[in-house]
């Protein structure tokens, strides 16, 4: 439990620059970090960190992304949303002829994990800087406000009150009622942080329902997290983190929570 305690101040300690200086090069940066980390914890659960032709590929998207997100000029002349796709499409290109020209180093279920569980760190920690640089720019502290308070009340809740298993199968001591609380209490944190960054012209309702969806968002991405690690019987993706585990294990929700609010806020900036 001291380890634990240590390792969250000294988290919190070193946040705290990294969302002083969000509006800078330090920002994107710091992203890129934690992709490549999370990737690397990645392919060493799935045991293909030595397939280099598998992996750098993805190495080198995971560390421009987050860049090319924030510097991409509004007037050139692709959208980032086209860029997207593009890196999208040409990184399914690429895996799909790995499959053909080395067919006996590179299995269709590596390459399947790689790409599916890449795609999702990748653009996750990408669409912390998109929402960073919208009209407002203190929407992106929803993802770690609602992703985090979230864990922490389940947590809590847990084991306050816990007294049923919620999927004992996947991850043993979550409880339903920990999962209850930790909704109500991360949905609550997310309205009030709605209010104090002042999105609330978008209509209260939409608000309490994002909150809603947010931690149940959170859960997914927290339970997804634990099944990929019960499938290939690991307690941890690393120990970046003493007590906690990896970068992975540390933002799982964050990842889940930061690509639906991406998606979310596309699309209402498309519909505008």
């Amino acid at each position: 439990m001291l380890k634990r305690s240590l390792t969250t101040v000294v988290s919190i300690i070193l946040l705290i620059p990294v969302l002083l200086f969000s509006h800078t090069a330090f920002f994107p940066f710091a992203m890129a970090v934690l992709t490549l980390v999370a990737l690397f914890e990645m392919f060493g659960c799935i045991k293909v960190e030595k397939n280099l032709l598998l992996t750098i590929p993805l190495y080198a998207a995971g560390a421009l992304l987050p860049f090319i997100v924030r510097y991409l000029p509004d007037t050139s002349k692709i959208s980032l949303g086209e860029t997207a796709v593009l890196i999208f499409i040409f990184l399914m290109l690429y895996i799909l002829a790995l499959l053909v020209f080395t067919k006996k180093k590179t299995t269709c279920a590596d390459a399947g994990c790689v790409f599916l569980f890449a795609i999702y760190i990748i653009f996750g920690f990408s669409g912390i800087v998109y929402l960073r640089d919208l009209e407002n720019p203190h929407i992106y502290l929803l993802i770690l406000i609602g992703a985090w308070s979230t864990d922490v009340f389940a947590y809590l809740f847990g084991v306050w009150l816990g007294r049923h298993k919620l999927i004992p199968d996947i991850s043993p001591k979550k409880t339903i009622e920990g999962s209850i609380g930790g909704s109500i209490a991360g949905a609550g944190a997310f309205v009030l942080t709605s209010y104090l960054i002042d999105i609330t012209y978008i209509g209260w309702g939409y608000i309490i329902a994002g909150g809603i969806l947010v931690t149940l968002v959170a859960q997914l991405g927290d339970l997804a997290m634990s099944a990929i690690k019960r499938q290939y019987g690991i307690k941890d993706f690393g120990w970046i983190f003493p007590g906690h585990g990896g970068v992975l294990d540390r933002f799982d929700s964050v990842l889940a929570v930061s690509s639906v609010m991406t998606i979310l806020f596309a699309l209402i900036n498309i519909l505008r």
